[in-house]
C-alpha cells in the first residue's frame, strides 16, 4: 500500500468525523464497503459509521470511539 493510498483513506475517514451533514452518505454507501479499506483502523471507523448511520445515529468522534472501543 502506498503512502498516497493511506493518506486517502485517512482523509476520507477524517471527513466522516468532521462533516456533520449526511448528504454524501447515500452515494458513499452505494459503492464503498468497509472491506474496501486497506487500513484496519479506517475499516473499523467506516464500519462503525455505517452502522451508526444505518441505525439513525449520529456520526462523530465520540460515537465512533464508543463503537470501536
Amino acid at each position: 500500500m502506498s503512502n498516497d493510498e493511506i493518506l486517502a483513506e485517512q482523509n476520507f475517514c477524517g471527513s466522516i468525523l468532521l462533516d456533520k451533514s449526511t448528504a454524501f452518505w447515500p452515494e458513499c454507501r452505494g459503492f464503498l464497503k468497509p472491506e474496501d479499506f486497506t487500513s484496519g483502523e479506517c475499516e473499523k471507523i467506516y464500519r462503525a459509521a455505517c452502522e451508526l448511520m444505518d441505525g439513525g445515529g449520529t456520526v462523530d468522534p465520540v460515537t465512533i470511539r464508543a463503537k470501536t472501543g
